[in-house]
């Protein structure tokens, strides 16, 4: 029981932490990328060191050198972490292309005006509305 617990607890923090990271942020700085990465590589190092502790995870003792020496732990980790994140991504993916927020018409038009740009799969996000009637991006940010 202590195994699948920790097992659905490890896919847990992953799928969190990816979702906010990666999918619901719109800025990627250096220090949100050390913030998402470290905080699974410290869940790891937390459970490698607490569950060889004997005095202090007697309940957990040997549960991480366990999942290691079980391949079905990797499979369900990486399984449920991929179930978890298909449908924000596909969901993420749909409104940025084909139902753009305000702020995404601007990182399109950034993205375009720096040799960036990845055009829409529509052909009609509002980044693209924007530049046929001439807008240009210094006139959308003084709005």
């Amino acid at each position: 029981m202590i195994l699948l617990g920790a097992m659905i607890y490890t896919a847990v923090i992953i799928v969190v932490t990816l979702k906010i990271g990666f999918i619901e942020c719109n800025n990627w700085t250096w220090a949100n990328q050390l913030a998402n990465w470290g905080s699974i590589a410290v869940w790891f190092l937390f459970q490698a060191v607490y569950s060889d502790l004997i005095g202090i995870g007697y309940v957990n003792y040997g549960v991480f050198s366990a999942f290691w020496r079980n391949s079905k732990y990797l499979l369900v980790v990486t399984l449920t972490v991929v179930v978890a994140l298909v449908p924000d991504v596909v969901l993420h993916y749909l409104r940025f292309n084909y139902y753009p927020r305000l702020y995404n018409s601007f990182q399109q038009l950034e993205q375009y005006q720096e040799g960036r740009w990845l055009k829409s799969a529509s052909g009609s996000g509002s980044a693209s509305m924007i530049l046929e009637e001439g807008i240009s991006l210094d006139q959308l940010q003084s709005v």
